[in-house]
């Protein structure tokens, strides 16, 4: 059974992923999560979200560019989402409807997202988390 969730989660973060390369533009490259390290602290934000009552500012890590720093990722860009709802598609479209949100995904400068999924008692909690690494 635990098999099967991690699955279903990986396929749901991947429909997010899918769904941010859409709005990305043909002059820029579209985001690889498994080029980046960033996608495995996307996991462990998400891990805490349901515990941390300010997931933005988690007790545990501190703020988004804190945890980064504490996991060693390297970046010159980074900015952070988060969504609460009952599909990844609707997520997406919440966070794309939303101004801030919407220029984390459409930033030219973030070059890798990772992205986080876990069931929520209604609905799932989804992490996305931007990098524009050094170049």
């Amino acid at each position: 059974m635990r098999k099967i969730m991690v699955l279903i989660m990986l396929l749901i973060s991947t429909l997010l992923l899918i769904s941010c390369n859409n709005q990305i533009k043909d002059d820029r490259q579209p985001f690889d999560p498994m080029e980046s390290s960033i996608f495995k602290i996307a996991e462990v934000k998400n891990a805490r979200a349901l515990e941390d009552l300010e997931v933005h500012n988690s007790p545990t890590y501190g703020n988004p560019f804190d945890m980064m720093d504490e996991f060693d990722i390297e970046y010159q860009y980074a900015g952070e989402n988060l969504a609460k709802n009952t599909s990844a598609t609707k997520a997406h479209t919440a966070l794309m409807n939303s101004s801030g949100h919407r220029k984390n995904i459409l930033n030219p400068n973030f070059t890798h997202v990772g992205v986080g999924v876990k069931k929520a008692e209604q609905g799932y909690i989804y992490v996305e988390m931007f990098i524009g690494v050094p170049q």
